[in-house]
């Protein structure tokens, strides 16, 4: 095959990608992506990231957003560039990379390599159940991890008398290495064990290349946290970057071991249906071609390990972190299709691309004939993010110019679909009820409400509801019951609002509070009978726990319609008293209550019912 061909290619497979994205265009958004899109937005209306709007990842998914809305404007067109890109160009850098495998004078079997590597890589790039079809952090941390990987390679086969052409490739590898921790700090960690993984297996013991990539890291960095300082937001980039992120990776320490194994948990890679084939090619690509490419294999290996230490330190398994598998595992396919070629024949090699071919078109082909929302429904089958998008797109409807509605959970499509600026700068709830900041954010966001009180609040019944902000919306806030409820949200007017007088309840008795009888306690469960069924909006219960070794869960269920419901939550332990509100909006007979594992310690104060003397008032 000539480069020509190669090149012609390269085109098609980045053709493939196009059309991939073309298709999922009008895929409903996670969470997430509409988070950093409305964040971003806010950024280039003058607001300052970190003081003014809260989120602690680092800022280069913010950064990009932000370029890709200066080029395609706010909305679906800037997400669908920023997922598009990355792809692109992880495209280039793997398929240089399967090239460097050979030597310059083994042209033909370089440009199949590239080949090779280019058509696996459009087939498994848009991986439907890893999300790898949308620009989340991690899309951006596997392409400038690929990039890096690529240069640090490059540089690792010129000759020593190259040393100016050397340095430039080490040089652009750790800018690209240092680019994938400006989307997450432990990131740093591939380029860390790729550049020790370098030197261990190369001849020269080239120990200075790992000093250029660190201190250019280092460098980069210092640059950040300079810019910060620069601007006087020091203190409110370290909290958020920092202070928060130590709190909230799951691992560290003596535990890590532990999660490391939970990250090779079998449950945890089922999402990975694409990658049994690559991953058996690649322990065969170890086996058979370690002896004569030890060098590159040992720096495909430490990619690899980097990503199973990387997910294990966020503590967290959430299914996209896993899509960071996908291009060590693509290129370790071809690297061990060279492997069989040179072990056994060509023949054994085209067999078995063939076979991995097949077997990763029949885990994605089927996706692409599902509608773009159902993409969206086998991603998060616990979220419905296609009627998050509609109701976003109807909410400007219900509100008139100058008013404008607060989302308490994490939903934030409604705000991007509705093309409404979010009120508040802390726009995720559990930000202001979880971690080291939650007071000071709370403080935050509670200000912000009171200085500007929206006319609609929605609050998700699937979050918890506790805290200082809490306690004012149902001061402040009534229920809407002739406004039908959608999509698991409670919908909420301001007390002598506009809406709380078209849709509130009027001249009937409202809502009200009432105190629960103290429950029966049955095998540990703590149980109450209402005198007769009554439609609850929720229960509140004040409560004290002593300092367990994890926060304890809990759930409330009841029996409605027929069918068992439960409400869920995680309790703070280690305090003397406190409240907590659980949404129920149910007709209810009998209330059970269990604390998890923490009965012997959990201590009910009170508890009362926030109830509608007409029963359901709205209707499902």
């Amino acid at each position: 095959m000539t480069k020509g061909r190669a090149q012609i290619a390269l085109v098609l497979c980045a053709l493939i990608i196009l059309a991939c994205r073309l298709y999922t265009y009008a895929e409903p958004l996670q969470n997430d992506l509409t988070l950093y899109a409305l964040i971003s937005h806010e950024m280039l209306q003058g607001r300052h990231l970190y003081e003014e709007l809260f989120d602690h990842k680092p800022p280069g998914i913010f950064v990009t957003y932000g370029l890709c809305e200066l080029i395609a404007g706010f909305g679906p067109p800037a997400l669908f560039l920023a997922s598009l890109l990355p792809s692109l160009l992880t495209l280039v850098a793997l398929w240089w990379s399967a090239a460097l495998l050979f030597k310059e004078e083994e042209k033909e079997g370089r440009w199949y390599a590239a080949v090779a590597c280019g058509v696996l890589w459009s087939l498994v790039s848009g991986d439907l159940l890893l999300e790898a079809n949308q620009a989340n952090t991690e899309l951006f941390q596997s392409c400038f991890k690929a990039l890096g990987f690529a240069f640090l390679l490059s540089a690792a086969s010129k000759t020593s008398e190259a040393k100016r052409s050397k340095l430039h490739l080490l040089v652009l590898s750790g800018v690209f290495f240092a680019f994938a921790s400006f989307y997450k700090q432990t990131a740093a960690l591939t380029a860390f064990f790729v550049a020790v993984a370098h030197v261990i297996s190369h001849k020269e013991r080239p120990y200075k290349n790992v000093v250029i990539i660190g201190l250019i890291g280092l460098i980069f960095w210092l640059g950040v946290v300079g810019y910060f300082t620069a601007v006087g937001r020091f203190d409110s980039f370290w909290l958020a970057n920092v202070t928060y992120n130590s709190k909230y990776a799951g691992a560290s320490g003596w535990d890590l071991p532990q999660k490391i194994l939970a990250t090779i948990n079998i449950n945890h890679l089922l999402p990975m249906k694409v990658a049994p084939a690559l991953f058996l090619c690649t322990l065969a690509g170890v086996f058979w071609g370690m002896a004569k490419r030890r060098h590159h294999w040992l720096m495909l290996l430490a990619w690899l390990g980097a990503t199973v230490v990387e997910i294990a330190l966020a503590g967290r398994y959430y299914s996209h972190y896993y899509q960071l598998f996908l291009p060590p595992l693509v290129l370790g396919t071809v690297w061990a299709l060279v492997a069989i070629a040179e072990k056994f024949s060509s023949r054994s090699a085209n067999i078995t691309f063939v076979l991995v071919l097949l077997a990763v078109a029949y885990v994605q082909v089927p996706n692409y004939l599902l509608p773009p929302e159902q993409w969206a429904l086998d991603k998060y089958p616990w979220l419905d993010f296609p009627q998050m998008r509609d109701l976003g797109e109807e909410l400007p409807l219900l509100l008139r110019e100058g008013e404008h509605f607060y989302q308490w959970g994490e939903s934030t499509g409604l705000y991007f679909y509705a093309k409404q600026r979010p009120p508040v700068g802390v726009i995720y709830s559990f930000h202001a009820q979880y971690g080291p900041l939650r007071d000071e954010l709370s403080k935050r966001l509670l200000l912000s409400l009171k200085n500007n009180p929206p006319e609609l609040i929605l609050v998700d019944r699937r979050r918890a509801f506790f805290g200082p902000v809490p306690k004012w919306l149902m001061e402040n806030y009534e229920p809407l019951p002739k406004l039908k409820q959608r999509w698991k949200l409670l919908f909420l007017g301001r007390k002598g609002g506009r809406l709380a007088s078209l849709y509130g309840e009027g001249t009937v008795p409202k809502t009200q509070w009432k105190q629960m009888a103290r429950p029966e306690m049955k095998d540990d469960v703590l149980v109450w009978q209402l005198p007769q069924k009554t439609f609850l909006y929720g229960v509140h219960f004040t409560y004290g726990l002593a300092q367990p070794k994890l926060a304890p869960k809990c759930k409330l269920a009841w029996s409605a319609a027929g069918k068992e419901k439960e409400q869920g939550a995680v309790l703070e332990p280690g305090i003397e008293k406190k409240e907590y509100f659980f949404w129920i909006w149910d007709d209810v007979k009998e209330l059970r209550f269990s604390p998890a594992n923490e009965k012997h310690q959990f201590n009910l104060y009170g508890a009362k019912m926030f109830v509608s003397p007409r029963g359901n008032p709205v209707p499902h």
